[in-house]
């Protein structure tokens, strides 16, 4: 039995519900923000997901620090950026999907939590060639183990 061909005005309602879900992410994405503070609480800073620094408070005793100041500055803001790598990914995740969250993450590297955790991806939502690759024999005509890659003009 044959499926039937969606009609022009399906395919368009379809493309015009995934415009409107692009914006939303777009919008909720922009909305993101990671906030760390040091444990000492004299250096307080708040990241993008785009990883740009829009907060930095500083303790009026933090000078006291000395030179030590600009190593808390870096560190609290690289773990606000964390944070905020989190969020985005937390915000991503129920729109994209398992498996399309867990093809970016092979190619971007674990998400914050998962690195802390040192939690894998796990083996059924990696894509061929990451953490789930089993790494055996490949049947040359089995299109789910096919490498897009090999189609590049540069290799």
């Amino acid at each position: 039995m044959t499926v039937p061909e969606p009609s022009t005005a399906e395919l368009i309602a379809a493309a015009e519900q995934r415009q409107l879900q692009a914006a939303e992410v777009e919008r909720a994405m922009a909305a993101v923000t990671g906030t760390a503070t040091g444990a000492d609480g004299m250096v307080s800073a708040t990241v993008t997901a785009r990883g740009r620094l829009v907060g930095l408070r500083l303790h009026p005793d933090a000078v006291r620090l000395g030179p030590a100041l600009g190593d808390a500055i870096v560190d609290v803001a690289r773990r606000a950026a964390d944070d905020a790598a989190q969020r985005s990914y937390n915000v991503l995740a129920p729109v994209l999907g398992d498996e399309l969250t867990a093809a970016i993450e092979a190619m971007a590297g674990p998400v914050p939590e998962r690195a802390r955790t040192s939690e894998s991806v796990p083996v059924s939502w990696a894509p061929m060639g990451t953490a789930g690759d089993s790494g055996g024999e490949e049947d040359e005509d089995d299109v789910l183990t096919f490498d897009a890659s090999s189609l590049r003009s540069d290799r």
